[in-house]
């Protein structure tokens, strides 16, 4: 048994089977899991910040925000179902993306940040926002 072997060992989940069904140890699926909410959440808030636009009469500014809420809060349903109970497909919809290979997920959120950053290109938000998915899904992958 090599030491890689051993660390993973210790490392692993009390209580749970020593065989993973993936190459990913738990803690660094629940550390991508923490950054992608977090993150969403970031980018929820930075979205409604960026809906000032409508202030400005910038229509861009403005549809680069409602699309990062949307991204943000599809990102929510998929990393934290516990944040969404109040809709009923929510868990089946997670489970069904939770089985996909890790490189779609982090394709999806990078491919979700990418519009509003070319949308608004004034905002001082687009920087954090498409930070916010883009770190989980390269984490992700």
């Amino acid at each position: 048994m090599s030491l890689m072997d051993k660390i993973s060992m210790l490392m692993s989940r009390p209580g749970g089977d020593n065989v993973q069904k993936d190459d990913v140890p738990w803690w660094m699926r629940y550390a991508g899991r923490g950054l992608g909410t977090v993150g969403s959440f970031i980018s929820i808030l930075l979205g409604l910040i960026n809906c000032i636009g409508l202030l400005t009469l910038n229509v861009d500014c403005l549809i680069a925000g409602i699309w990062q809420m949307l991204a943000g809060f599809v990102v929510i349903v998929c990393e934290a179902p516990c944040c969404c109970f109040f809709i009923d497909y929510v868990q089946a919809l997670s489970d069904k993306i939770e089985s996909r290979p890790y490189w779609n997920k982090a394709a999806l959120y990078i491919g979700m940040s990418l519009p509003p950053f070319f949308l608004c290109l004034v905002a001082s938000a687009r920087g954090w926002a498409a930070g916010s998915f883009s770190l989980p899904g390269s984490f992700t992958s």
